[in-house]
């Protein structure tokens, strides 16, 4: 009689084992495939800002050769550039671009080289391009 009772026991175990093991399988896979997709999702907003900052920082760096030539509305483009590239360019490095975009913007009209301070002013701008384009 007790063995019968051990059997049964184990017969019940093994029965709510098998009832559970795949609802427990199945919650623990949708649950692994939700935290997958979110992954995918934040990679795929990172390369897709990533490529939109590329682009705008292109476009800007383009409109400073265009304007630095004089070429018609080039400096109005340049200016349009800076403000839509502005909100990523990092605060503390607003000022310098601003003022290197601006004397950009009106270096036609100076009819004056760059100085060796407008120099480093384009490298340090490259650089900080180069940074927020450059993957972490």
């Amino acid at each position: 009689f007790a063995l019968d009772n051990i059997s049964n026991g184990i017969l019940a175990a093994i029965a709510i084992i098998a009832l559970i093991s795949p609802i427990a399988t199945t919650l623990i896979n949708n649950s692994h495939e939700s935290k997958m997709k979110q992954i995918e999702q934040k990679q795929q907003m990172y390369q897709l800002n990533t490529i939109h900052k590329r682009e705008l920082c292109e476009e800007y760096l383009k409109l400073l050769a265009d304007s630095a030539r004089g070429v018609p509305n080039g400096s109005l483009k340049l200016m349009e550039k800076y403000y839509v590239l502005l909100p990523y360019i990092p605060q503390k490095f607003g000022k310098t671009f601003g003022d290197f975009t601006l004397k950009m913007a009106n270096i036609h009209l100076d009819n004056k080289p760059l100085t060796t301070d407008d120099s480093i002013a384009l490298t340090e701008i490259i650089n900080i391009i180069r940074e927020q384009i450059e993957p972490k």
